[in-house]
């Protein structure tokens, strides 16, 4: 008697188990940030390499605000290279932009990444320095606008 109540109750369990359906997994999630990887690094036309290494890029949002601004101190709002040296001249006359939302460091290869951005609009404004470095002053400024989207690894080259 107790080995049929055994097998019985092995039997229930069994078949309660069959009847269970298999739990599908949850669908995958978006992502609902974008990625932009860059480099500042060419070589001029006169063969003098230019790179970011051991500067950095700062990644600001695009507005209304900060296009005039782009407009004043680099003469375009979309993508421009600019003498360090102007730029700060012409920044004298003008009240303080809003900061950068974020920076990176340049490798020694020139290249950069922003993790985690959000969807919009852009502009990267790279401090880059001509090498070998001249008695003047050699530093330059690009910046260049651009657009992420959700999911994006955005690919840049800051360059002329």
């Amino acid at each position: 008697m107790t080995r049929n109540l055994i097998l019985l109750t092995a039997a229930l369990a069994l078949s309660a188990c069959s009847s269970v359906q298999p739990v599908a997994p949850p669908p995958p999630v978006a992502p609902t940030t974008g990625v932009i990887e860059g480099s500042a690094a060419f070589v001029t036309s006169a063969g003098r390499d230019v790179s970011c290494a051991g500067l950095s890029v700062a990644l600001m949002n695009d507005t209304a605000q900060t296009q005039s601004r782009m407009l004043a101190l680099y003469g375009s709002a979309s993508h421009a290279i600019q003498p360090v040296e102007v730029v700060k001249a012409r920044s004298a006359g003008l009240e303080a932009g809003a900061p950068p939302i974020n920076s990176a460091a340049c490798n020694d290869r020139g290249e950069f990444v922003f993790n985690a951005v959000q969807p919009g609009l852009y502009y990267l404004i790279a401090h880059v320095r001509r090498l070998p470095a001249g008695a003047t002053p050699d530093d330059l400024v690009i910046l260049q606008r651009v657009s992420v989207q959700p999911g994006d690894v955005r690919q840049v080259h800051l360059a002329p």
